[in-house]
């Protein structure tokens, strides 16, 4: 079976398996969130591609639970912003290889740094980031070929029950028993959204169409999918689809609504559901195609893929799915060659 839509279908039983090895890491991750509870310092969490998109989704979360956090692409905090990390600041480093040249060097960049710790949340321990990190997560995705689908995942699963434990780091065992039970059943959801995957693709395909202009919004925790949905379907399938938060989306971008538009509105917030739900309708109104991927809404317009809640970042990882889809079915259903002028882990600046 093609790589791609292999590892897609392998993402019920990664968040199981990253879940029940996140229990194995009890101590490191007690320990990881006492450092990282130190409210009088905004936490930072950084990565590149799809680990930022995750990144981005837990700082959303953190900041509505009263926890200062800041998400930022490494190579903007490595180059330009190292000097906003003060005596006592946490940094979350997330790279699924632990091997990304701007998450290295900020790890050798951090050891120079006075009372910086730095958590490494990577795809296995025997990585770079890892070796230099001050404590490292191991997200426990198994293998991967291809472009970031069961990373993305892992990386959220270990994110969930990161952000469990900040409240409480003193009951780390029950709290990630909670997060194992959570991920059980996304896994349940994610296996029935699966069951026919070629037919899903097909049916997201002949939603979206072959428009012009494709873009994918989305807001908070939703964000995320939208990122990872674009990313994956420029890198696998070559198709040129913009992501943006939604709200800004209406700042101009909107001038792009009209019959030549598709548009993904992920909607994973209730206390922004209305605004999704009137982003459509406007768009509707001027004949865009659109698709919205998130909660039960009996008054929205258009085709809906329901993600009935979990927890908010395993929410992101079951709305990503039909976008993974969507790059798969651009490719011809073969996967394509996924990586032309890049690769899979970028080693070079």
């Amino acid at each position: 079976m093609e790589i791609l839509l292999r590892e897609i279908r392998e993402q019920p039983e990664v968040l199981v398996g990253s879940a029940e090895g996140l229990v194995g890491q009890t101590d490191a991750l007690a320990l990881a969130a006492t450092w990282c509870s130190d409210v009088e310092h905004p936490l930072v969490l950084t990565g590149m591609g799809s680990s930022l998109d995750a990144c981005q989704a837990a700082a959303s979360l953190l900041g509505r639970l009263g926890r200062p956090a800041v998400a930022v692409n490494t190579a903007e905090l490595v180059h330009f912003r190292l000097p906003s990390l003060l005596p006592g600041s946490c940094v979350i480093a997330v790279s699924q290889s632990g091997r990304s040249a701007e998450l290295v060097r900020l790890g050798g960049s951090l050891r120079e740094v006075d009372d910086v710790r730095l958590v490494a949340i990577t795809n296995g321990p025997d990585n770079a980031l890892a070796g230099l990190a001050d404590l490292a997560v191991d997200m426990n995705a198994g293998p991967e070929a291809g472009p970031a689908t069961k990373t993305f995942t892992a990386t959220l699963v270990a994110l969930t029950g990161l952000v469990e434990l900040l409240a409480a780091p003193e009951r780390a065992l029950p709290i990630l028993q909670r997060t194992v039970s959570r991920a059980t059943a996304a896994a349940q959801q994610a296996t029935a959204l699966l069951s026919d995957a070629e037919g899903l693709a097909a049916r997201v395909e002949d939603w979206v169409g072959r428009r012009d202009h494709l873009v994918l919004v989305g807001r908070g925790v939703g964000r995320a999918s939208a990122e990872v949905g674009a990313l994956l379907l420029k890198e696998a399938s070559k198709t040129a689809a913009e992501c943006l938060d939604a709200a800004e989306f209406r700042h101009g971008p909107l001038e792009l609504a009209g019959p030549s538009l598709a548009a993904v509105v992920v909607s994973l917030e209730p206390t922004t559901l209305e605004l999704d739900r009137r982003l459509l309708r406007d768009l509707d109104a001027r004949s865009s195609a659109t698709l919205a991927v998130g909660l039960p809404d009996p008054l929205g317009v258009g085709p809906r893929l329901v993600v009935d809640p979990v927890h908010p970042l395993l929410d992101v990882a079951l709305a990503s799915l039909p976008l993974q889809l969507l790059a798969w079915s651009r490719t011809g259903g073969t996967g394509g060659d996924a990586f032309v002028v890049g690769a899979k882990v970028t080693t070079e600046e």
